[in-house]
């Protein structure tokens, strides 16, 4: 072998190795300051994960500490969708990140069992009806790990009776509201406020809901389930109380609606 060949070889079983290495020690992959061409970390992040997950599924090596451990507020998107381009995550205009989640996934706010995990609520912006989507690239495999937390028996108290599991239903719901925009309640003031986010003015309405609407009182049944990752102690009032005055807040622009509360005591 030439001097030439056999200098090429070793410095490509460096390279390997200093690849090998970085993956194995879980360490961000540092390019020596010589001439060899950078590399892409969010390629060497990825491959790592591939390489231990492999090695994980057919027993080489066990899982790493919090492997399958997932904080709620980091998996968990709260979506509003007025249009098909929500399903998108780069083209969402409307999703939140829960500030509680210790009454739905207690105290230690954790969900076990499942690796790389994302726990998307979708809930269409004029009817409240609601989606639930789970996505994960690994759960663990009792009896070798431990049983997987049941993430939709969790979700189920706090959910809208008649949540939706599987996309195509409820993308047949969001295509039938799509022609019915309906305001709930009475009009009593409307404001115009610019956003500087979206660079677009939006005109509101404030409207004043009773429950002696039907189609509202399952309307806001469904709506007021969101509350709960927004309140530390959320309580789902019960909507045939005619003690309850409802105040609406609906956007024109994008026909958004987002809800105030105030009780009202009856005094007759």
């Amino acid at each position: 072998m030439s001097t030439e060949k056999s200098t090429s070889c070793i410095a490509e079983s460096k390279r390997s190795f200093f690849l090998v290495r970085n993956l194995l020690s879980e360490s961000e992959l540092t390019v020596p300051t010589t001439s060899e061409p950078e590399v892409d970390t969010n390629i060497v992040t990825y491959n790592y994960d591939k390489f231990t997950a492999t090695a994980i599924d057919i027993g080489l090596i066990d899982p790493p500490r919090d492997w399958y451990r997932s904080h709620c507020r980091n998996v968990i998107t709260i979506i509003i969708m007025y249009n098909r381009h929500a399903f998108i995550p780069g083209r969402r205009k409307r999703s939140f990140k829960p500030e509680f989640v210790q009454q739905v996934f207690g105290s230690g706010g954790e969900i076990y069992g499942y690796h790389n995990l994302s726990v998307d609520i979708y809930y269409l912006a004029n009817s409240a009806v609601c989606y639930v989507e789970l996505t994960y690239t690994g759960m663990t495999t009792p009896p070798f790990e431990l049983e997987p937390d049941d993430i939709m028996e969790r979700l189920a108290p706090w959910l809208p009776r008649g949540f939706k599991t599987r996309r195509f239903p409820f993308f047949i719901e969001y295509c039938k509201e799509r022609r019915t925009h309906k305001m709930f309640g009475t009009p009593m003031e409307r404001v115009q406020i610019y956003n500087p986010t979206d660079r677009a003015t939006y005109n509101y309405t404030f409207t004043c809901c009773r429950n002696v609407d039907t189609e509202f009182k399952e309307f806001h049944d469904r709506f007021q389930s969101m509350t709960v990752w927004f309140f530390k102690k959320a309580r789902l009032i019960e909507v045939d109380d005619p003690n309850w005055l409802y105040i609406y807040v609906a956007s024109h622009h994008i026909r958004i609606q987002g809800v105030i509360i105030r009780y009202v005591k009856n005094n007759g």
